[in-house]
């Protein structure tokens, strides 16, 4: 799975918390008739706030439930989660990696050069209103957010050289200016803003921004007399330094196999170093570093990593700096972009460099595996390591507990094999003394693991029990029984009721995608079935399954004719309202069948009124479904009065009485063009009519809920109602084990696993995302070269078709010497090369039809760019319209086609909340603050006065 990494929003902005994240806050609920704040002059307004105040404080001070407190009173801070614990490789450090921080508590035993701090509890009050008509109306009011800064961690200042060669410095995090209401004066439109500072030397001043996007330097001054700490929690001789966040950024940089070995690592070293770790991807030979490609796209310098001069200095008085240049000199560089990279990824966590150094000829090698001998790799690593690959200690360091340090607010105690809790403690070492001596922070963080996986219902009541009696902090609401909602409805502050905003700006919503050529197995030899039949190979794809990876791409074949018409078919037929609501029964959900995110910016075009500048506000247009004819690429008549196209709201409404629901409207048409395919396609390939036409449909984890269950298998069930002969047979299976699940997802597959989180806050990143998880780059390729596919698929697919002409003329403008392997060559490619094009282009070429390294020369001549790069440097253009105008409509008419070209499917994340407010639960014994943009530091998490005492 490819995935680029989020990048936090300005903070200066109001931000918008993480649906799962926000909990613990305080609610209350009461009955009114509707007013007007706005109305009746100042006094008035001034005497509802005072009600207002009161009310806030009424929540803060509100005393908490005994049995709630039973793991608070003691400092500690547990939840639960269904699985088996699994041992893994780099469990606390994930220098080797990049990307966006994953929220778990291991996240805490490493610290950074600034921090996110989120303070006080989201305080929101229902008022209930009844209408003329009698229904009654809730009213979710914010009249308290939690409130965010940026903090200082182990830089104490930040130097920024402007253009002119000005410097100023900003050694403060003053933050005193908290914003007013902004709804009548008395409510807040979000669950987090953004505190400021006039402050003209703070970082949270609206002068640092605006110093640090002019920047063509900055520079971090690494506090002095900060110390790394081992397992035990015991202080070591290792201060923190610049040298240390230099060394963690180059090791992210030496995850590609690329840099590592061109900078001291070796194929044999990384062979060996695979046979001690328990995830077999690790230092593949096909892993690249591919978030080099963010880097780039804003201006910023990292390619020079490998010289530690460029990056750290030392001053007269011995502070240490960690040193950020532009790229090139001549052009900005987003420099707060880069830096909200440190609170968000893992690109930028620190290493103790001198503990590295000091032990390169001496590695200290460390297993979870059983029974392996880690000499051979120890003798190894002192023979053949050379460079950075064995000063940074790539092939040894961080790889378990006690071959790793700890620079965090905590510290790991590991997991404990009796009580099936992995905890992470209090570092008593951490230089902020203030934080550990506080008594309301929490001492120890907690995940209590299963002995074995249980039913999803067993365990949310098990969840709900453990909650209950303090044992647990948090539960979804969701998987409440309506018993058991009651209960919490009945007593809000009790049970730690309130509501979350449900806004998603960054992260894809869907999981699971299909593969315009079979995606590749991660090792053939390890993993080489299959897991689609020869009979499926040759319907989607046009090749028999046997040597398909080395055939021409099957793009062509994929996104036309029969193929096409088959994943059309199939995503028309059903009524995907139905599917959302059987996945979330007691929640108002919309379909959103494309993976998107909602709630992110189309673009910044502020004069295009062709549709609302949000995702979410076109919901109708980017769910409406059709289905092509293969052999005349027009779009079929639905039938029904429906013409070529079905919205979610047709679908709704035309079979909300209807007794078989999962069907949609057009089912009947569709089910006859259906059999009608299968006729042609079983005579041309002389099947027999008793085969079987098999479609597994996998799911993307080991565990599932019980609805996401149904809903599966009740698609399944109305996709084998399609073809009237009965040859057709979906299925769905969910893996029982872990081997089982590697065994699918690890193997040559026609699905594919699809994560994503925006670089920026605009559709064209979320494109981006399509390029190579969907293939959708290459696709564009090879249209922009073929002008008979291209006009083909144009009649039914008209914007995709124009984003191929775009991408030409994209090519044209950054020349072809960019691109390692000729745009024109792409439909020359085998299957393989195809797939693997996002990993090899920009390092391989093709000759003779073999992928070839390129040597160092050929680069330094043509300096070719990375896949990702040149990919998000095109959607990023094109929809701001650099190739040429388009509207917001038109792009998300592109979205539209784009995800109907891959083929709607059956995912666990088929819907998103109608209401932008959601039901969540947290112990109330403690303060949970909301966070922005799923950016959570469970460091922020405080115990209540009223559980501990003033």
């Amino acid at each position: 799975m490819k995935k680029r990494w989020l990048l936090l929003s300005s903070l200066l902005a109001t931000a918008t918390p993480a649906i799962a994240l926000s909990a613990a806050c305080g609610t209350g609920t009461k009955q009114t008739t509707p007013t007007n704040p706005g109305k009746g002059g100042d006094t008035s307004l001034s005497k509802e706030r005072q009600e207002d105040l009161n009310f806030i404080n009424s929540v803060i001070n509100a005393p908490v439930d005994a049995d709630l407190s039973k793991l608070a009173k003691q400092g500690y801070y547990r939840t639960l989660i269904n699985l088996v614990y699994q041992a893994e490789d780099f469990e606390y450090d994930h220098s080797l990696a990049s990307g966006g921080k994953l929220g778990r508590i291991e996240d805490l035993a490493q610290g950074g050069l600034l921090s996110l701090e989120s303070s006080g509890e989201t305080i929101f009050r229902v008022v209930k209103t009844t209408n003329d008509d009698g229904t009654e109306v809730s009213e979710k009011q914010i009249l308290r957010p939690s409130v965010e800064k940026m903090k200082f961690e182990y830089a104490d200042a930040i130097l920024i050289t402007l253009p002119d060669g000005t410097v100023k410095t900003y050694d403060s995090e003053e933050a005193e200016v908290t914003p007013e209401p902004d709804i009548n004066g008395r409510f807040y439109s979000n669950t987090v803003v953004n505190a400021t500072s006039q402050n003209p030397r703070s970082i949270n001043s609206a002068t640092f921004v605006e110093d640090l996007n002019k920047a063509s330097k900055v520079e971090f001054r690494i506090r002095k007399n900060a110390y790394w700490v081992n397992q035990n929690g015991e202080k070591t001789k290792y201060q923190v330094t610049a040298n240390d966040f230099w060394a963690g950024l180059a090791r992210t940089y030496l995850s590609g196999v690329s840099n590592r070995r061109r900078l001291g690592g070796t194929a044999d070293l990384d062979a060996e170093t695979r046979k001690l770790l328990i995830q077999a991807t690790d230092f593949a030979d096909d892993k690249e570093f591919n978030n080099e490609y963010l880097f780039n796209l804003f201006n910023f310098q990292i390619g020079n990593v490998e010289n530690r001069e460029a990056w750290v200095r030392t001053d007269a008085e011995q502070n240490s700096y960690f040193v950020w240049n532009r790229l090139d000199q001549s052009q900005s560089t987003n420099f707060y972009e880069i830096l909200t990279k440190i609170f968000a990824d893992y690109d930028f966590q620190p290493v103790p460099y001198e503990y590295l150094v000091e032990n390169k000829d001496q590695p200290i090698v460390r297993t979870k595996k059983q029974d392996i001998d880690t000499t051979t790799l120890v003798n190894k690593i002192k023979q053949e390591a050379t460079g950075l690959a064995k000063e940074l200690g790539v092939y040894w360091y961080g790889t378990q507990i006690d071959n790793t340090l700890y620079s965090g607010k905590y510290y790991p105690l590991g997991y404990n094999t009796e009580t099936y809790v992995l905890s992470m403690k209090l570092n008593p070492n951490y230089f902020d003394q203030a934080y550990v001596q506080n008594k309301y922070v929490v001492k120890q963080f907690q995940r209590r693991y299963q002995v074995a996986t249980v039913e999803e219902t067993q365990f949310a009541t098990e969840q709900w029990n453990q909650y209950k009696s303090g044992d647990n902090a948090t539960v979804p609401f969701s998987t409440l029984t309506t018993a058991q909602k009651a209960e919490v409805e009945g007593n809000t502050q009790k049970f730690g009721l309130t509501y979350a905003k449900s806004e998603n700006k960054t992260t894809y919503t869907q999981r699971l995608t299909y593969t315009m050529t079979p995606d590749v197995s991660y090792d053939s030899a390890t993993w080489p079935n299959y897991n689609f039949s020869d009979l499926l190979s040759r319907l989607i794809y046009g090749q028999a399954r046997e040597g398909i990876f080395n055939q021409k791409t099957s793009v062509l074949n994929y996104i036309s004719g029969d193929s096409l018409e088959f994943r059309t078919i199939l995503g028309a037929a059903i009524n995907w309202k139905e599917v959302s609501s059987i996945q979330k029964p007691n929640a108002d959900v919309l379909p959103w069948l494309v993976p998107v995110a909602p709630d992110s910016e189309i673009n910044n075009n502020v004069n295009d009124h062709s549709a609302p500048n949000t995702p979410r506000s076109s919901y109708e247009l980017l769910n409406t479904l059709f289905a092509v004819d293969g052999q005349t690429g027009q779009r079929i008549d639905l039938g029904n009065g429906l013409g070529t196209e079905i919205s979610p709201s047709e679908t709704n409404a035309r079979t909300k009485n209807s007794a078989d629901q999962i069907k949609s409207e057009a089912f009947d048409t569709l089910s006859e063009k259906f059999t009608a395919l299968l006729d042609r396609f079983y005579a041309s390939t002389n099947t027999p009519a008793t085969t079987k036409l098999e479609f597994p449909i996998f799911y993307r984890f080991v565990n599932v809920q019980d609805t996401v269950k149904k809903s599966f298998e009740k698609v399944v069930e109305t996709w084998n109602a399609l073809d009237k002969k009965g040859r057709f047979h979906a299925t769905f299976a969910k893996a029982a084990t872990d081997a089982q699940w590697r065994e699918y997802w690890f193997g040559n597959r026609f699905q594919s696993t699809i994560g994503w989180h925006y670089d920026y806050n605009g559709i064209g990143s979320g494109l981006d995302g399509m390029s190579a998880t969907a293939q959708v780059i290459p696709m564009l390729g090879v249209l922009a070269y073929n002008d008979e596919a291209r006009a083909k698929l144009a009649i039914s697919f008209p914007r995709t078709a124009s984003a191929a002409e775009a991408y030409k003329k994209f090519v044209e403008k950054e020349g072809v010497t960019k691109f390692s392997i000729p745009v024109s060559q792409w439909g020359e490619l085998t299957n393989e090369q195809y797939a693997r094009l996002s990993d090899i282009l920009g390092t391989q070429k093709v000759v003779n039809g073999q992928t070839v390294k390129l040597t160092a020369e050929e680069i330094a001549q043509t300096q070719p760019e990375s896949f990702y790069l040149l990919s998000a440097k095109f959607w990023l253009r094109y929809t701001n319209g650099e190739f040429g105008a388009i509207t917001k409509k038109e792009i998300l008419e592109l979205t539209n086609e784009l995800a109907q070209i891959s083929g709607v499917h059956i995912d666990a994340l088929t819907g998103i909340l109608k209401d932008s407010f959601v039901p969540v639960i947290g112990n109330p014994s403690y303060v949970s603050p909301s966070v922005s943009d799923n950016n959570l530091d469970r460091s922020n998490i405080r115990i209540k006065k009223q559980v501990i005492g003033s």
